[in-house]
């Protein structure tokens, strides 16, 4: 039994030190399996759920960089908040979150403007779309997605900035506002 436990226990910081977290898991619970009160489990248990919480962080994170290479905010947003509840000071996570929170707020904002254009008439409209972009100009390197939409508004903006000279007559007795 002493033998078959110490076997598991080497295999599995074997297992650790290469980074394969299921083959030190399946080991670690043999060596439970044959002595569950001995110490070295504990050490192994602590060890193994580091890695498991590192391979976890990073897959996170690798998927959230997959994600803004698609361009795709939303879900790179996700990931990068599921490693910072795994890992809170992870600042690869932390910067990239609030990148992600930016692009995501700035793209729903111009989208709000752009959904309805014809608010852009407006001149109070218009100038908080403005300040919009302006806002939104240092973000716009980060996604194709974003730029695209700010150059839509950018576009509506000077469609219904124009004045439209507009020629009325009437027949006298219809009333008329302008």
């Amino acid at each position: 039994q002493e033998q078959k436990f110490e076997e598991h226990i080497a295999l599995a910081f074997k297992a650790l030190e290469k980074g394969q977290a299921k083959d030190a898991r399946s080991r670690y619970l043999e060596a439970k399996k044959v002595d569950p009160e001995r110490k070295e489990l504990a050490v192994l248990s602590g060890q193994l759920l580091a890695l498991e919480t590192s391979l976890r962080v990073e897959t996170a994170v690798e998927q959230a960089s997959q994600a803004v290479q698609r361009d795709d905010w939303q879900q790179a947003q996700m990931h990068f908040a599921a490693a910072i509840n795994e890992v809170s000071h992870n600042t690869i996570a932390i910067e990239g979150k609030k990148r992600a929170d930016l692009v995501v707020s700035l793209q729903n904002r111009l989208n709000s403007f752009i959904s309805d254009p014809y608010r852009l008439a407006d001149g109070d409209v218009r100038g908080q779309a403005t300040k919009t972009l302006s806002e939104a100009g240092p973000a716009l390197t980060y996604s194709f997605g974003l730029k695209k939409q700010a150059q839509e508004l950018q576009d509506l903006i000077e469609k219904m900035d124009r004045r439209v000279p507009v020629i009325i007559e009437s027949d006298n007795t219809t009333y008329v506002l302008v």
